[in-house]
C-alpha cells in the first residue's frame, strides 16, 4: 500500500467512496501486543480497514464498523457518561492482495449490476470472479 504504483489503487473503485487514509500505528483490541494500521476508508464513517499485524509476525486484513483511529468506541449512557467501550473487529482477508482484488472486483461488478451489463459483458475476470462465488 506504500508501493508508488500502488499506493491509492482502490480509490474511486468504491461505489461507497472508500479512500486510501493510512493512519499512525494503533494498539490491537483483540490480543496483547497486537498491532493495526487503517488503509482504507469508507467516506461515509461506515466502515474501516486496518491490516493487523499479531505479535508473532502474522498479519492479516480485518475490518470495524467504524474508525477506531479518531472514534474508540465508546457508548454513552443517558446520564452523558461512557457506559461501555465497543470494538468489533471483522476478519477479511488473509492479505492485503487478495482483500484488494476482492474489494476491486466486487465493487467494479457492482457498478456492472448498476448500468444493466450483461454477465457476456463482463471482462473475463469478472466473469471468473462471479463464477468462483457462484
Amino acid at each position: 500500500m506504500t508501493r508508488a504504483n500502488l499506493y491509492r489503487a482502490l480509490d474511486g473503485v468504491s461505489c461507497t467512496c472508500c479512500v486510501t487514509f493510512v493512519s499512525e500505528l494503533l494498539a490491537g483490541p483483540a490480543e496483547p501486543g497486537a498491532r493495526m494500521i487503517r488503509f482504507l476508508l469508507d467516506l461515509q464513517l461506515r466502515a474501516a480497514w486496518y491490516l493487523y499485524l499479531r505479535p508473532g509476525g502474522d498479519c492479516v486484513v480485518v475490518q470495524c464498523d467504524h474508525d477506531i483511529s479518531h472514534d474508540p468506541g465508546v457508548l454513552f449512557g443517558p446520564d452523558g457518561k461512557p457506559a461501555e467501550t465497543r470494538t468489533e473487529v471483522y476478519w477479511c482477508a488473509p492479505n492485503v492482495e487478495s482483500f484488494a482484488y476482492r474489494f476491486w472486483a466486487e465493487h467494479t461488478l457492482w457498478f456492472a449490476i448498476f448500468d444493466r451489463l450483461q454477465a457476456r459483458d463482463l471482462p473475463s475476470e469478472q466473469r471468473a470472479y462471479l463464477a468462483h462465488c457462484l
